[in-house]
């Protein structure tokens, strides 16, 4: 994976990292049904309008910001790393554990104090089980 600073990337670059990840993505160059008619490659026209606006956003959003991402797809445990806020206590017997997958993770850093900004997205409401 490469580490390219988002504040100096050029536009073009962008565009040819999201170009190359659908390709990789849909297998392009090996899997000929997103070629085979027009209306397949019009869905990979409009996907690749769809994610430049998208990762467009995004970029806007952390050049005005003075966060800046530290992670991506961090998994955490309570059982792995015990940490009391993690840990919940069900009865004086039984703990039960939080763990899970925070989509990004992005940091500011003052002379005082260390901020963090935990993101979490979750796709498909019917996941959520309260």
């Amino acid at each position: 994976m490469r580490r390219i600073d988002i504040h100096t990337m050029s536009v073009a670059l962008r565009n040819q990292l999201i170009e190359e990840s659908i390709k990789e993505a849909l297998d392009i160059d090996h899997m000929t049904i997103f070629t085979s008619s027009h209306r397949n490659r019009y869905l990979i026209v409009k996907l690749t309008r769809i994610l430049k606006r998208a990762i467009w956003g995004i970029e806007e959003q952390l050049k005005r910001s003075k966060f800046k991402p530290k992670e991506a797809e961090y998994s955490f445990s309570g059982r792995e790393f015990p940490v009391d806020n993690l840990t919940l206590k069900v009865s004086d017997q039984h703990k039960t554990y939080l763990s899970g997958v925070v989509d990004r993770v992005d940091e500011y850093e003052t002379e005082d104090a260390l901020y963090l900004v935990l993101l979490i997205t979750n796709q498909d409401p019917k996941d959520l089980d309260f």
